[in-house]
């Protein structure tokens, strides 16, 4: 056994850690310097010295988290590095150097971010243009000009959750973009163009909850009372927005029934997995389906 980490700080404490995609840096937040100060370090996965990744933090600043690229290059990471409470996107080598800011100038702060497959980007939400207005932007890996992805959104509307389409193509996001707290799909291309809606038009007080992307592209799956108010079911959809009906992958549920709220698509694209009351009313049954793609 070989301990990775140097010398920390009294009451020190490393909190999470995870091998690079190319298995050789291990990267980790902890207390290494300063104890109550999260901090993201690099070291080689066989032992060796230890690198701090993140630039200097404004007193009382924290790395919160932090994702690799695919080729292993850089990492990622969501700090308020230079103003307390204000959470910024910066890139850094994997091996340690200068870290590049991502973001444009803040009204608010950075939320959700993804990086593309191909790792020449990075898509993230932020309030940066409009305060109190989450929207969704890409920028180089390495940094450079932001664009917006989304059509500019009224005051009281914000995206909540990306994904990016595993193809590198597209960015899907969920937002009540059309109507103020209905929460719908829309997808736009990565390099930026018309955004496109992606889900059946719900029935009054009904709307998405969540959504994921096929393994291998082209469809989206997702989560909603699109149908009947107050009941969620999955479905299918293209990725690229379709003028056909949304494919229902669920059962039909028996009266009283409910999909829960955790369910998932297996790697090979082909089945969806779910639990629910589906055959007999408050007795939750695991259930699989098949997908015809």
């Amino acid at each position: 056994i070989v301990r990775l980490t140097e010398t920390t700080a009294a009451n020190g404490n490393v909190f999470f850690n995870t091998f690079s995609p190319d298995s050789s840096r291990v990267v980790y937040v902890g207390h290494r310097l300063a104890d109550g100060i999260q901090e993201l370090y690099s070291v080689p996965s066989a032992g060796g010295s230890t690198v701090k990744l993140n630039g200097v933090l404004t007193p009382g600043g924290n790395v919160w988290t932090y994702k690799f690229s695919p080729d292993s290059s850089r990492v990622v990471y969501l700090a308020d590095q230079q103003t307390l409470g204000v959470n910024e996107l910066y890139s850094v080598p994997l091996a340690g150097g200068g870290a590049a800011k991502l973001n444009g100038p803040l009204s608010g702060g950075v939320g959700q971010f993804r990086i593309s497959p191909d790792s020449a980007s990075v898509a993230y939400v932020a309030d940066q243009d409009t305060p109190g207005v989450e929207e969704l932007y890409r920028v180089p890996l390495a940094g450079g000009g932001t664009v917006k992805l989304n059509p500019t959104l009224a005051s009281d509307r914000d995206i909540t959750d990306l994904e990016i389409d595993p193809n590198g193509g597209r960015v899907v996001y969920l937002a009540d973009q059309n109507h103020d707290e209905v929460k719908e799909l829309f997808s736009v291309p990565l390099a930026g163009g018309t955004s496109d809606h992606l889900n059946d038009i719900p029935v009054s007080g009904g709307d998405v909850s969540s959504f994921t992307i096929a393994p291998l592209g082209g469809f989206v799956f997702y989560r909603g009372d699109i149908l009947t108010n107050g009941l969620s079911e999955i479905f299918r959809t293209r990725i690229a927005g379709s003028s056909s009906a949304d494919v229902r992958l669920n059962g039909p549920l028996v009266a009283g029934g409910a999909l829960a709220s955790t369910w998932a698509v297996l790697p090979d694209g082909r089945q969806v997995v779910y639990s629910a009351d589906e055959e007999v009313d408050e007795r939750d049954d695991l259930y699989v389906g098949d997908i015809c793609l």
